[in-house]
């Protein structure tokens, strides 16, 4: 657990992937990589995964070691994309998260479930603020998700 990077080390690792993996593909995405958004008015800008005229996202990892970071993480992140859609009238928010697979063998049954039960509350509280989650367990599936909606 302590060698288990952070979940701040995590999502930069997933973003930088997914974003390689975009802008090999679709290069005409990049300027929506690296891009800001105020949450209020008169406020500082947050740096979002990607952001565009169409759609903003953020991504994010949920990690079984850290799942409770991972949550608060997710929890915020939701939070700056709703935000973010309302002051920038965009439609279309979404949270990229990388999950655990349900056959990884290094993760015990209790620790399973404890993940798929904070992936449906993410996913709960997602919805209520019209923004998609789309778990995915791997960049590539992360990339093809941005490249869809975006």
């Amino acid at each position: 657990e302590e060698d288990a990077p952070t979940a701040e080390e995590a999502n930069k690792r997933f973003s930088t992937e997914v974003k390689e993996i975009v802008l090999r593909v679709r290069p005409d995405l990049a300027n929506g990589f690296g891009r800001s958004g105020a949450l209020i008015d008169g406020g500082q800008m947050v740096r979002f995964g990607y952001f565009s005229p169409r759609v903003v996202a953020h991504f994010s990892v949920l990690s079984p070691v850290r799942l409770s970071a991972s949550v608060r993480d997710a929890r915020a992140r939701l939070w700056e994309l709703a935000r973010a859609m309302d002051m920038a009238r965009i439609e279309n928010g979404a949270l990229i998260t990388a999950v655990p697979r349900k056959d990884d063998a290094t993760l015990g049954e209790k620790q399973r479930a404890q993940a798929k039960a904070s992936e449906r509350e993410i996913e709960r509280e997602a919805d209520g603020a019209r923004i998609r989650l789309f778990p995915v367990y791997t960049a590539e599936e992360g990339a093809i998700r941005l490249m869809e909606i975006a």
